[in-house]
């Protein structure tokens, strides 16, 4: 009896290991099973991450291809706008009122034509007020600065004379006049032997006084120079033109 009590005893032990032995890979399939389903749930939010990190990006470089398109848009728009309105003020500077000078020419002097103080002092008046102005290179604005072509459009611009941009352009447009022969409200051109125009003034004194002229000059800003009294611009004036 007491040895079937043993047998009884060795097969249940065995019974319970040979059970234990099999929950076994169910337990480690199950532990698996939610590893796979933590490794693709990180999966996902790596995707998910990823996505919308790419659709960010794609919106920043649509927002930039917008603003560069814009951008391109305006500055042609004003490119255009620019080169026909210089292209109507060389037309009527350049060729309208050069020949109404030629003509003048042939017929009287200059200086006979020249329509007196009514229209120079207002403008010689508009341009001491920018006096003590700094100098800026390729300004056009009181508040910017001016450079000396950029002075000469600003103020005969308020007094309502479309004039070219750079000093080698007004050299081209008005009306041809002797550098003996200025009148207050005359641009006076200055430049360096054998070579373009680089530099324009207002004459700001009566004919047959010392010539004088207001202009940007790039040490004193806006500012009278003596052009008799100064060797470095007495010998380089070129030319002179009037638009008044």
């Amino acid at each position: 009896m007491k040895n079937i009590n043993i047998l009884f005893l060795i097969f249940g032990l065995i019974l319970f290991s040979s059970m234990a032995i099999s929950a076994q890979p169910e337990w480690k399939k199950e532990a698996q099973r939610q590893k796979e389903i933590r490794k693709k749930e990180k999966e996902r939010e790596r995707e998910t991450r990823k996505k919308e990190k790419e659709a960010r990006k794609e919106k920043r470089a649509i927002s930039a291809r917008e603003r560069t398109k814009a951008y391109e848009a305006r500055r042609i728009e004003k490119a255009e706008k620019n080169s026909h309105s210089k292209k109507s003020v060389l037309e009527r500077g350049g060729r309208k009122i050069e020949k109404t000078s030629r003509k003048s020419e042939t017929t009287t002097k200059s200086s006979d034509v020249y329509r007196g103080p009514i229209v120079a002092e207002p403008l010689i008046k508009e341009a001491r007020k920018y006096l003590g102005t700094r100098y800026k290179y390729g300004g056009e604005s009181p508040k910017r600065g001016f450079d000396c072509s950029g002075y000469t459009q600003y103020v005969f611009n308020k007094m309502g004379y479309k004039l070219p941009r750079t000093s080698n352009q007004q050299s081209k447009a008005g009306k041809r006049v002797s550098t003996r022969s200025v009148q207050p409200g005359d641009l006076i051109f200055f430049g360096k032997r054998s070579s373009k125009i680089t530099h324009v003034g207002i004459v700001i004194s009566q004919k047959g006084e010392p010539l004088k002229m207001i202009h940007a000059s790039s040490s004193e800003g806006i500012s009278i120079t003596n052009v008799n009294q100064s060797n470095y611009w007495k010998k380089r004036l070129k030319k002179a033109r009037r638009y008044l």
